[in-house]
């Protein structure tokens, strides 16, 4: 069940981006490479990928929560942090912070 509810939660925040972005579900499946409109739906609703399983899954196994927020400026480049420090990845058209932090029972 907590699967599904960060899974719809994760949904959630991606389609309000894409939303105030002012994007189709089309044009953001073209930034990804053209990636199906149908998937870029599918993830909006919360539907769980193997891709989003998985990810799911090494969060739990490690005790580590995933907070989405959408960062002060696009088109920048995507940065990870982490309770270790922060991890610098390529550009991306939707730029994130994403913070992944260990949850305390």
């Amino acid at each position: 069940m907590a699967e599904r509810d960060a899974a719809a939660a994760l949904g959630a925040a991606i389609r309000r981006a894409r939303v105030e972005a002012n994007l189709t579900q089309a044009d953001v499946g073209e930034f990804l490479g053209g990636l199906d409109r149908h998937v870029v739906a599918a993830l909006e609703r919360g539907s769980v990928t193997t891709q989003v399983q998985r990810l799911l899954d090494l969060l739990d196994v490690l005790g580590l929560e995933l907070d989405v927020k959408p960062r002060t400026h696009r088109y920048a480049t995507a940065h990870v942090v982490t309770d270790a420090g922060t991890a610098t990845g390529s550009g991306a058209a939707f730029d994130a912070t994403v913070r992944v932090s260990s949850v305390s029972e």
